[in-house]
């Protein structure tokens, strides 16, 4: 047997000992920071629920409302824990970013905003598409329709919000 065989081998083993325990799902225990605050959440959702009650800002309604992309998001998140770090409050400039605005004439749209704020921040690496299913599930079934099921007016108002939910059953 080779030097590079045996080292092959070294490296196939190593690797199998890094995925053991992987389960294929996402940790849910990702403690996250707030974005607008100190306080730490057990996971992303919570921190979210947390500035949705706390501040009035949900960034994933945000996100559907703005249609932005994944890199958006990067920026966004970067963006907003820069201006709280330096002690500005990112709320006045995220309100008047209409939504016909392009992402191009965003506060956020400089690439120096996809250098990670915090290491390893979990609301960066966090599913936001997993999200919105989540999202629109829930509001399909607080509107009482199965949430497999939900009419076609409906279901892209209920992932875009409470209000345009209850326009969309009007029609």
């Amino acid at each position: 047997m080779s030097d590079s065989d045996t080292d092959n081998d070294v490296y196939e083993e190593q690797a199998d000992q890094d995925w053991e325990g992987w389960d294929g799902e996402e940790d849910d225990n990702d403690a996250s920071k707030s974005l607008l605050s100190d306080t730490v959440l057990p996971n992303p959702a919570a921190a979210f629920d947390y500035d949705a009650q706390h501040f009035g800002f949900d960034i994933r309604q945000y996100r559907i409302e703005r249609s932005l992309d994944d890199y958006d998001m990067i920026k966004l998140i970067n963006y907003i824990r820069r201006e709280v770090s330096a002690g500005r409050d990112p709320l006045p400039a995220l309100v008047s970013f209409s939504k016909s605005n392009t992402s191009a004439d965003a506060p956020w749209s400089s690439d120096d905003y996809l250098n990670a704020v915090l290491p390893d921040d979990p609301l960066i690496t966090y599913d936001y598409d997993e999200g919105e299913a989540a999202l629109a599930a829930a509001m399909a079934t607080a509107l009482g329709r199965p949430h497999d099921e939900p009419s076609s007016s409906s279901a892209a108002a209920a992932a875009a919000g409470p209000s345009a939910a209850a326009a969309a059953d009007v029609q």
